[in-house]
Order: structure tokens, then sequence, then C-alpha cells
């Protein structure tokens, strides 16, 4: 079992090795806030950019909170989950009102804002504040459990109680932000759910699964979702004047509040995808160009949609209740965009 010097060797190696992340050299309240948050579900990499772009278009909690919905999820577009982008707004919203503009320090205060839960209350009041407590995500559930052998389920409260016990009793409290990031970094990085590398693992010799080989089985993997295939048909419709047609009335599961979408119908194909543009949209075309399939995942749904390219004969009037916009591409790239419509405009 680990010693108390298992958060000393964590410490040491995260020293040498921790990745150079940007929202590492400015662990401030807001920064830490907009990081964890865009952390949630994304993996490190994707989210970097966003990041950077994040805090250039909204430097502070002030220019968050007046910020235009439309620009918020602009700026937002293509990260998915958007909720989040929304309960950050109301954060900063509530920062500014309740709080004076500054963003509370301890972590039972921080879980009374919008969408901060107990993992992120405690990442942020530890990363910013040097408050000690525990963080546990997906990454330190591992880590814990293979370095104790914990083998139930670690989506059952009881487990997770005995890992938050365990991450408690580690804490570094001289340097509880480090310590937490370091233990995140070791499951991210070396510590993975296949083929850990315990050859470069600083916690090598303490871990229970190491010497008795049971990295594989530890932790007890998860039932997942199961997925759900959709197939249909979409339509890049572009006009003479060289507009693309943006529809804010997309079907589920594309629907979301606030973004565009290409037209798409499920289960169906090219002949019915043509009568809908027509239908709705008042979209005839003696064009049609079949541009292949294109595959897009929105939570546990999998779509593969046949793409299709039509140029419209003549830029209809708006006649449908149907909210729809005919922007040209430079002008697209202003607005809140899906992530299928974001593959679907590289085709332009």
């Amino acid at each position: 079992m680990p010693g108390p010097s298992a958060a000393n060797k964590l410490l040491r190696w995260y020293d040498k090795h921790q990745r150079q992340l940007p929202w590492r050299s400015n662990a401030s309240g807001y920064e830490t806030l907009v990081a964890e948050t865009m952390l949630q579900q994304t993996q490190v990499k994707t989210v970097i950019p966003y990041y950077r772009r994040f805090l250039k278009a909204f430097p502070n909690f002030v220019a968050l909170a007046q910020a235009d919905e439309s620009a918020l999820l602009t700026c937002w577009s293509g990260l998915g989950y958007y909720r989040r982008a929304r309960y950050l707004q109301q954060s900063a919203q509530e920062v500014i009102t309740h709080y004076h503009g500054r963003l509370p320090t301890e972590a039972d205060e921080l879980r009374k804002l919008p969408g901060i839960g107990s993992y992120t209350a405690n990442a942020i009041a530890s990363i910013a504040f040097a408050k000690p407590v525990a963080v546990v995500d997906g990454n330190v559930k591992r880590v814990i459990s293979r370095l104790h052998g914990i083998r139930d389920d670690v989506s059952r409260s009881k487990t997770l109680q005995k890992i938050e016990a365990v991450a408690n009793e580690m804490l570094c409290r001289k340097r509880p932000g480090d310590f937490n990031q370091a233990l995140m970094e070791l499951g991210a990085t070396l510590c993975s759910r296949s083929k850990p590398q315990c050859h470069c693992c600083p916690l090598q010799h303490d871990c229970v699964a190491y010497k008795k080989n049971l990295q594989e089985q530890i932790p007890k993997p998860q039932a997942t979702r199961q997925t759900v295939a959709l197939i249909g048909s979409g339509a890049l419709v572009t006009s003479k004047q060289g507009k693309v047609l943006l529809i804010a009335d997309a079907p589920k599961p594309l629907k979301r509040q606030g973004l565009l979408e290409i037209p798409v119908i499920w289960h169906k194909r090219e002949r019915a995808l043509m009568s809908h543009l027509k239908k709705q949209y008042g979209v005839t075309s003696k064009f049609i160009q079949p541009l292949g399939k294109v595959r897009h995942g929105v939570m546990h749904y999998r779509m593969q949609i046949d793409l299709f390219r039509l140029q419209a004969e003549r830029l209809p009037r708006s006649q449908s209740h149907h909210r729809h916009l005919w922007l040209k591409p430079t002008e697209a790239d202003q607005q809140p965009l899906s992530g299928l419509c974001h593959k679907v405009l590289k085709y332009l």
C-alpha cells in the first residue's frame, strides 16, 4: 500500500514531466473556471485552442457576463456540450451580481454557481486558491483504484466514497492544486485505461495492481450506454450568389438551441430531401451532386449522412415559419455552428 512518501514521489515526477498547458501558467480563479468547464467531457488537446480563443474574446467575468449569446456560442462552436457555455456565462453573471466580481474561494460556495459540481468546485478551490480539497475525476479514479487494488465498480457511490477518502488522505496540504493536477496528469499520460506505462510511473512500487499484474482488470469496466445509429440525407445548398443555406430548426438529435445546422432528414433519401427543401425553404434545384458520406457523433448517437450539394435556382423569399438564413461562407464562420455543420462547410 502506498505510504506517506507517495505524494512526494508524485509531485517530484509532476515538477519534472508536467505538460505545459496554457491554464497552468496563470491559475487565477477566472482562467481556472474557464479551463475546468471546457475540460468536462473533452480532451486536453481539443480544449487548448478553444481556451485561448475564449479568453481573447472574453478576458474576464464582466466581458463574459455581458456577452451576446450568439457571440458566446460562436466562440464555443465545435467544442460541443453547449450547455457548459451557458452555465459559464450564468456563473459569471452570478459572480458579478452576488460576489462583487470576485470568484468564491471555498468549494462549498463554488458549488452554488450554475453547472459547478463537486469535481469542478474542488479543482478550482485547490488550483486557484490552494484550498486543501481533493479532486476526483475519471483519471484519479483509475489511478487510485490501481494503487490500492480496488476492484469494485467505480460508478457505485460506495466505491466513489472510498476513492475520495484515499485521495483526501494522500493529498499534499502544502501543494493541493499541484497534487491534484499531478494525480490527474498521471492518469492522463501514464496510467491509461489500456497498456499503462508502468515502467515510467513514479508510484510503480506502491501500486497493488502492478504487483499483482491486475492493471487491465482494474478498474472494473463500466457498462457503456448503447449507441443509436441514425442514417439520413443532408443538403449543402448554395445560391448563385455564393451564399449557403443554414437552419435553426434541425431535427433531433441535431437540434441545439442557438446553433445553426444544414438541412437534414432521417431515414430518407435523395428524392425526399428535394421535396423537403422545396416545401420548407422554397428551394428548387436542377443541380444535385453527391458528395459522399459524412459521419458524426452527438452524445450516444452515431450518424451517417449522405451529403448532397445543390444550387438553388434562385434565392427564395422566406415563406416558411421555419427560421433559416442565407449567408456567405465568411459570414457563416462568424455564426454559432454545430459540429456537423463545421464538417460539411469544409466541402465549399
